[in-house]
């Protein structure tokens, strides 16, 4: 083939405008190429498909939030026994006891007695108390009893929960932190067996009737007991607060995956809630083209020219083509290319099918034939059809229209100089149509 140096500049300028027309056209901003998020609306009845182009995921923040909270309920909150204050407390203990059986034998009457314990321990027990402490047959033994049961409530361990910030873990079971043979040890225990303020009082009960103790010591023992009992098992809230930040922190986000070809918006039916949140995914999804489909499409695009050089070559074709004709071909052939991108970005051609009723392939084809001739008029018809079909993202409908409407555009074209022809064949070339 021979070809002179416009004709060949004229074709690749022409390749260019319809390869960058074309990579524009595949670009998809924000996840859409012929839509908008605006065009839809929950509750409305979706008039079109959105099929997703490629695969891509999201973050589902409301299933995330589920999740996350879920796990906030399922952290314990963190209490830490003090083994220091407790051994403090039960030397305080033993040395009230030892101080108190002492007083018993020095103490020449009750009052007496009274007075030297309130010198040593001011304000803690009650007159009346210690009255009746010193006036019972066996004050040494509930004496011995108060300081068991000290020492029970000292190792169980006695708390307060705090007024805020507990409601946001685990309202079954809480963490405690103690210590077992100078080691730390972590055990969740249920919120309801710690012993705080309120529960004392059964507790003592419970605890003198394992020692075979009348009930009626409980008054006595318990005014023995309270005024040194100290709080042992605190609440740690930085710890705590640590703990439940440390374990949101590790909860995978629920990811929904959608995959390439899935309809999130189906024709006809009412979009939901899931669907417009997958349809605002794929909205924020950024900047994206189709390099295998994009690179395909320029292929094709070339072997088709490629293959047009071939066929219309004077080898060929039998004749060389003049220069004038081949430019009004490249430059039909590039219209028909930009008309089909630019009009099946349109929204009212949501169908393939609605591009064939605007394309003017019978117009170019008739067009083609006055100037070249019939035959080259046919073969430009197929090349045609084949652009539609790339322009069309490999559309088959728009093709085998153009193919169709093209030849038929050829055949009818019988003009003798008379102005009625030209409307016969308007007329018949619309039938055919």
């Amino acid at each position: 083939m021979r070809l002179r140096r416009a004709e060949v500049l004229f074709l690749l300028a022409a390749i260019a405008v319809l390869g960058i027309a074309t990579y524009f056209n595949f670009v998809e901003v924000n996840g859409f190429r012929q839509l908008s998020l605006s065009d839809f609306e929950i509750g409305k009845v979706a008039d079109r498909d959105v099929v997703v182009s490629r695969d891509f995921s999201f973050v589902d923040e409301n299933a995330t939030r589920i999740r996350r909270e879920a796990r906030q309920r399922l952290v314990t909150a963190v209490f830490r026994y003090d083994r220091d204050l407790s051994a403090a407390l039960l030397s305080s203990y033993a040395d009230f006891v030892e101080f108190v059986e002492n007083a018993f034998l020095t103490a020449s009457g009750s009052q007496q007695f009274v007075l030297e314990v309130q010198q040593q321990y001011p304000g803690m027990i009650e007159k009346k108390n210690l009255q009746a402490l010193y006036a019972s047959p066996d004050r040494a033994g509930l004496l011995n009893a108060s300081q068991n049961v000290f020492k029970q409530i000292v190792s169980e361990g006695i708390t307060t929960f705090p007024d805020e910030g507990m409601d946001r873990f685990n309202q079954a079971n809480v963490e405690i932190v103690r210590w077992r043979n100078d080691r730390s040890e972590r055990v969740e225990v249920p919120k309801e067996t710690l012993l705080t303020w309120t529960g004392l009082r059964p507790y003592i009960s419970s605890a003198l009737s394992l020692m075979k103790k009348n009930q009626s010591s409980l008054e006595l023992v318990t005014a023995l007991v309270r005024p040194f009992v100290k709080e042992n098992l605190a609440y740690q809230s930085d710890e705590s607060d640590s703990k439940l930040d440390s374990a949101v922190r590790q909860v995978n986000p629920v990811l929904v995956v959608i995959h390439k070809g899935q309809k999130i918006i189906k024709r006809g039916f009412i979009i939901t809630e899931e669907s417009y949140r997958q349809l605002e995914a794929l909205a924020s999804s950024g900047v994206y083209i189709d390099v295998r489909h994009f690179l395909g499409t320029i292929l094709c695009l070339l072997a088709l020219c490629a293959f047009s050089l071939y066929v219309f070559s004077s080898g060929v074709y039998g004749e060389t083509l003049d220069r004038m004709h081949s430019f009004i071909m490249v430059i039909a052939f590039s219209l028909v290319y930009l008309g089909v991108l630019v009009v099946s970005r349109a929204q009212v051609f949501s169908l393939s099918i609605d591009l064939a009723a605007v394309l003017p392939i019978a117009l170019i084809t008739m067009l083609v034939a006055a100037l070249v001739g019939q035959r080259g008029a046919v073969l430009f018809s197929f090349f045609l059809s084949f652009g539609v079909l790339c322009a069309s993202d490999f559309s088959v409908p728009p093709a085998l229209f153009s193919l169709f409407t093209g030849i038929s555009g050829v055949g009818v074209m019988r003009i003798t100089g008379k102005r009625i022809d030209l409307v016969k064949s308007a007329c018949f070339l619309a039938i055919l149509q």
